[in-house]
């Protein structure tokens, strides 16, 4: 990886870290942010992770999900980790104006700035940017970031969920965007126990009642209102 062997001198001593994705945070930007965010801990780093919005309720099990500062429900918060940060990730997002308020913060930021994402055309902000298109998801940059530090035997279970989280979200359950590698990095985290079927049970069947009133609803509303057979003609 790029400028990999500066990074690593970056992190070699604790510092202020801070982890930030994108707005309505999807699996991917969680599972990445929360899988660096395990890893920094492991190294004696302070981190810190700002969303600028909600993520998803089906995300909410993940280990360190409840540490995610909302930049929506607690503006002062985020904004107080954004300026002690002495390093910031940017995850899973080409352009600060990818997070609107938060980049403004980021933006005004004399620090260290690294862009980890596998979208097109990255913009020109940070000091380091890993950017890999071919890569499934910004997770699977994640465990390439760590395996290129030489820190892939740090990668436990929980770490792994993390991750595995993110790849299974952003290929539709493996459907997209695989390769021969990106299976022998999930095979590899099956094997730190991982376990696949708890995952996939957690992230699409895990509706809340609220969640099930609604789709019910909609579904009535699509009943009543579709016309028959005889209507169509």
């Amino acid at each position: 990886m790029q400028n990999i062997l500066e990074i690593k001198e970056l992190l070699a001593s604790p510092k202020e870290v801070l982890i930030t994705t994108h707005r309505n945070p999807d699996g991917d930007a969680i599972g990445s942010s929360l899988g660096l965010f395990h890893y920094l801990n492991k190294l004696g780093h302070h981190v810190r992770i700002v969303a600028p919005s909600e993520y998803p309720d089906f995300l909410a099990w993940l280990p360190g999900a409840g540490e995610i500062i909302i930049f929506d429900n607690e503006g002062e918060d985020a904004e107080r980790a954004v300026k002690e940060a002495e390093i910031v990730f940017c995850l899973d997002f080409n352009s600060l104006d990818r997070i609107d308020k938060v980049g403004d913060l980021i933006r005004k930021r004399d620090c260290v700035k690294i862009m980890i994402d596998h979208h097109l055309y990255p913009d020109d902000f940070a000091h380091f940017t890993l950017s890999d298109t071919s890569a499934s998801s910004t997770s699977e940059m994640i465990f390439d970031f760590i395996e290129a530090l030489d820190d892939k035997p740090l990668i436990d279970k929980t770490l792994g969920e993390a991750i595995f989280t993110g790849i299974l979200t952003d290929t539709g359950s493996f459907k997209y965007s695989t390769s021969p590698k990106l299976f022998r990095i999930v095979s590899e985290l099956l094997a730190l126990g991982v376990d696949d079927y708890k995952l996939q049970d957690l992230i699409f069947n895990s509706m809340t009642e609220k969640q099930l009133r609604l789709l019910g609803h909609c579904l009535d509303c699509l009943l009543y209102t579709s016309p028959s057979p005889r209507d169509r003609g």
